[in-house]
């Protein structure tokens, strides 16, 4: 019962500081015109046509999600360890053996995510519209490469269950 209230606890943390950051990372992407941009050439002129009007619609918005997520798993575990013994020790949910893999795994896709939105706004890459779809899921596969690599040699798991089915 106790980890059904810190799952919820946190997660309506994550929700409010989120909530509360959202009109303030919107105006800084409206500031600085990080705006989507959408492929206007000969190729695909309905898709060009049916997207115009996002066009200058702030991207980045997994900033938000993922920076979010971090700032309280970090942010939990320092005022835990500044205030021992206190409400936030119970919420410190950072330990090696179980989140610091999915937080690596997080923080490294985000990091994808982030450039290919950069790229995109200013215009990089392959007719100026960020990352190519294959070198994004080569990259995505290598992430996962290392988390399964990782649970092989370091934590000694050798089988996959999958719900429902088994190993």
């Amino acid at each position: 019962m106790m980890d059904i209230i810190k799952i919820f606890s946190v997660t309506t943390i994550a929700f409010i500081v989120s909530m509360l950051l959202t009109p303030l990372w919107t105006s800084v992407l409206y500031k600085f015109k990080l705006g989507k941009n959408i492929r206007n050439n000969g190729d695909t002129p309905q898709y060009s046509a049916m997207h115009e009007k996002k066009r200058g619609t702030p991207t980045m918005g997994g900033v938000l999600i993922w920076g979010t997520t971090l700032l309280l798993l970090f942010g939990f575990s320092w005022l835990s360890q500044l205030f021992p013994n206190s409400f936030f020790q119970y919420l410190d949910f950072l330990s090696r053996f179980e989140t610091w893999l999915p937080a690596a795994a997080l923080g490294a896709a985000a990091l994808v995510g982030l450039v290919d939105d950069i790229w995109d706004i200013r215009k990089f890459g392959k007719h100026g519209i960020g990352i190519r779809f294959r070198s994004k899921l080569l990259m995505y596969a290598a992430i996962a490469l290392v988390g399964s690599l990782w649970f092989f040699f370091k934590l000694d798991w050798d089988i996959i269950r999958v719900p429902l089915v088994g190993t």
